[in-house]
């Protein structure tokens, strides 16, 4: 099976965990958000309602997919419990500011388990290392924006764990304002004992 068709329509998705906002999340995202007013300043801020730590990006995927996707994730969700995870360090990659996820076995585990699941429906397993983290804000080719102050700045912020509680499927949709997300499936993690 392939992970797209030609006869169908498609739809961009990826499976991620969610991120609450906690307040020095949502302390950092308004102060990005001031910058990005600047003109030329070259930052999409997230919208705080789709944060997020993505595990496996499926690509475009055919409409009929979608079920065995969701029941897939249905049958993985109860093999793994809740789990907590803590927000460390921000971080940056070549277009996106981030806030770097610390090292967890059952994090680990759940990805580990996605992909291998994943396989035999023509989702190859990634060949980079997992390095989980939440996007902030992207950035445009040259921005003005000073992403090394930036990341000294936070570099020894508090910032929060969170609670893994669930997997969600996601559908990305890309627009001029940016990408803007939305969920298609959630699935529970089994509660931990």
């Amino acid at each position: 099976m392939q992970a797209g068709s030609d006869s169908s329509t498609q739809q961009r998705l990826f499976v991620a965990i969610h991120c609450p906002l906690s307040a020095p999340v949502q302390a950092v995202l308004d102060e990005l958000r001031a910058a990005q007013l600047i003109d030329g300043s070259g930052l999409r801020v997230v919208a705080a309602d789709t944060l997020h730590i993505t595990l496996k990006f499926l690509g475009s995927v055919a409409d009929e997919r979608i079920p065995a996707l969701r029941g897939l994730l249905t049958s993985l969700g109860p093999l793994h419990e809740t789990f907590s995870v803590a927000l460390g360090s921000v971080g940056s990659f070549h277009s996106a500011l981030w806030l770097g996820v610390a090292p967890h076995p059952q994090l680990l585990g759940l990805a580990q388990s996605l992909s291998g699941a994943l396989e035999p429906f023509g989702f190859a397993a990634d060949a980079r290392t997992f390095r989980p983290h939440v996007t902030l804000a992207r950035l445009n080719r040259n921005p003005r924006f000073d992403r090394n102050a930036w990341l000294q700045l936070h570099r020894d912020t508090p910032w929060a764990t969170i609670e893994v509680r669930d997997l969600r499927l996601y559908r990305s949709e890309t627009r001029a304002e940016g990408a803007r997300y939305s969920i298609v499936h959630t699935v529970a993690l089994r509660h931990s004992a």
